[in-house]
C-alpha cells in the first residue's frame, strides 16, 4: 500500500513539473491549430485540431512521455520518483531506451487518458498493483520492469 501512494505522488509530481511549459506549449499549439482550422476547414477532424483541450492534452502527453523516458534511460527515475525514493528496474537488468519508451507510452496512455474509457485501465492498473503487491503495474508489465 505504502509502494502505491508513492508511486502516485511521484505520479502528480512530475506532472506538476510537466504542466508549466506544457501550458506554453498549449498555447502556442492552439494559436498554430486556429490558423490551420482557417486554413484546412475542410477536413473532417480539423474541430479537434483548434480545440484548446486537445492542443493542451496532446501536449502534454508527448512533453510527459518524452521527460519520463529521457529521464528513466539516463538516471532510471525521474524527478517525482527520486522524491519518492523510487527506481524503475529491468526485469532482466537492461533498461533500455526502447524499454523506457515502452513503459512512458503505456503508461501515458493507460493514466492520460482520462477522458476516455481507458481511464478504467488506470483504475485496474492501480487495484492489481494493490492486490499483486510485485511492484509492478499494468506498464510495467509491457514493459517488463519493476518499481523499487
Amino acid at each position: 500500500m505504502e509502494l502505491v501512494i508513492r508511486r502516485i505522488l511521484a505520479n502528480i509530481i512530475d506532472h506538476i513539473i510537466i504542466a508549466i511549459p506544457t501550458f506554453i506549449l498549449g498555447i502556442l499549439l492552439f494559436g498554430f491549430s486556429v490558423l490551420f482550422r482557417v486554413l484546412f476547414w475542410f477536413l473532417p477532424w480539423n474541430w479537434m485540431i483548434s480545440n484548446p483541450f486537445w492542443a493542451f492534452a496532446g501536449s502534454m502527453s508527448i512533453l510527459y512521455i518524452l521527460y519520463e523516458t529521457l529521464s528513466l534511460y539516463s538516471m532510471k527515475t525521474t524527478i517525482g520518483k527520486k522524491l519518492m525514493n523510487l527506481e524503475v528496474r529491468a526485469i532482466d537488468g537492461t533498461l533500455d531506451g526502447w524499454t523506457c519508451l515502452l513503459r512512458s507510452t503505456v503508461k501515458e496512455l493507460i493514466f492520460g487518458a482520462s477522458k476516455s474509457p481507458l481511464f478504467l485501465l488506470g483504475i485496474l492498473s492501480i487495484v492489481y498493483t494493490l492486490i499483486a503487491d510485485n511492484h509492478s503495474s499494468f506498464h510495467d508489465i509491457a514493459a517488463k520492469t519493476r518499481i523499487w
